[in-house]
């Protein structure tokens, strides 16, 4: 006996029919509830640390924050580039290009993301105690990094696509920066003692980094 398959009718794509008012409402609320989630989930470990752990627990959170900080800023960066990559595909009606751009960004994401902590955890505790207040992944167009007054590091996105030695060096070169905000002497040795072919892959960037 056949079996009956009822296809389900296809419905309209909402973000290219639906007002767009109520639309924008609706993704904003979704999106306030998940920072929303997020502060509670902040106060929460705050006191369940302080009371289990004492003081020495808070200050391994406050260890830890910068890299946290680091997730949400390149989920934020590449997140939002994906989507708007991937919505472009969709509203043209190319689905499998935008599965493709996900997949791409997704593991660009997770890569940047291991890559990067992965850096400022073996690097900075070499360098001394100093950790960056934030750290942010964003378009840049004539610098690799940067470390603000505030002590928060910059990194261009575009790093992702450089050998893992070469974002090395631009991640001791932006850590020197929280002890010598200049390009002194000092700070070069302090790259050196760290990095000691650090100049080869200065010498990398400066030949190659046009073509990323």
């Amino acid at each position: 006996m056949d079996e009956l398959l009822i296809e389900p009718e296809p419905t309209e794509r909402e973000l290219g029919t639906a007002p767009i008012k109520p639309l924008f409402a609706r993704y904003a609320a979704i999106t306030f509830a998940g920072m929303l989630a997020q502060m509670v989930m902040v106060v929460l470990e705050g006191l369940i640390i302080g009371n289990g752990l004492g003081p020495l627990g808070l200050a391994a959170v406050t260890v830890i924050l910068p890299l946290e900080l680091l997730n949400l800023a390149l989920g934020g960066a590449l997140g939002m580039g994906t989507a708007a990559a991937a919505g472009q595909r969709l509203g043209s009606g190319d689905t499998a290009g935008a599965q493709k751009v996900f997949n791409q960004g997704f593991w660009l994401a997770a890569y940047l993301l291991v890559a990067l902590s992965a850096g400022i955890a073996l690097f900075a505790p070499r360098l001394g105690s100093r950790l960056p207040a934030r750290v942010t992944i964003r378009e840049q167009k004539t610098r690799w990094g940067s470390c603000s007054r505030k002590g928060n590091l910059n990194f261009n996105w575009k790093l992702i696509r450089a050998p893992q030695e070469a974002l090395d060096y631009v991640v001791v070169h932006e850590l020197c920066h929280l002890y010598e905000f200049n390009h002194s002497p000092g700070f070069w040795r302090m790259v050196e003692s760290v990095l000691p072919d650090y100049e080869q892959w200065k010498r990398w960037l400066a030949q190659h980094g046009q073509n990323l």
